[in-house]
């Protein structure tokens, strides 16, 4: 009987491990809207990896959200492990092809050289427009 009772106090104490290991997960970042479009010399661009990389110079210590943009330029942005979406504040927009591929400009592939900063909103963005350049 004592190795009966043993065993039921060994699982319960395993059973409430779990239970406040669980409940002492930090919530999750609060996210918002953001799609938009890019454009290079005036037509949209597909098949294009994004990544909103945190601006830490500017204060943001978020997560890096990325979207992949379809055959009409679009993207969505999500925010993986959290969902659809970005957390607020401003980022470093890095945009790059397929490796071998010169779909754009590569200063658009390295955050530390992309010209294109961006601040996300409290109220996200729907219609933000990545215009690249040449120079």
């Amino acid at each position: 009987m004592r190795t009966a009772s043993r065993r039921a106090c060994l699982l319960a104490l395993a059973l409430l491990t779990v239970l406040v290991g669980a409940c002492s997960r930090p919530a999750p970042p609060r996210l918002v809207s953001v799609a938009g479009r890019v454009v290079y010399r005036k037509r949209p661009v597909s098949g294009v990896s994004l990544q909103f990389v945190p601006d830490q110079t500017r204060g943001n210590r978020g997560l890096t959200a990325s979207a992949q943009t379809d055959t009409q330029g679009t993207f969505q942005l999500q925010t993986p492990p959290a969902g659809q979406g970005a957390m607020t504040g401003f980022y470093r927009v890095t945009v790059a092809g397929y490796p071998g591929t010169r779909t754009v400009p590569p200063r658009y592939g390295r955050h530390d050289q992309t010209p294109l900063v961006v601040e996300v909103k409290e109220g996200g963005a729907d219609n933000l427009l990545l215009l690249l350049t040449d120079r």
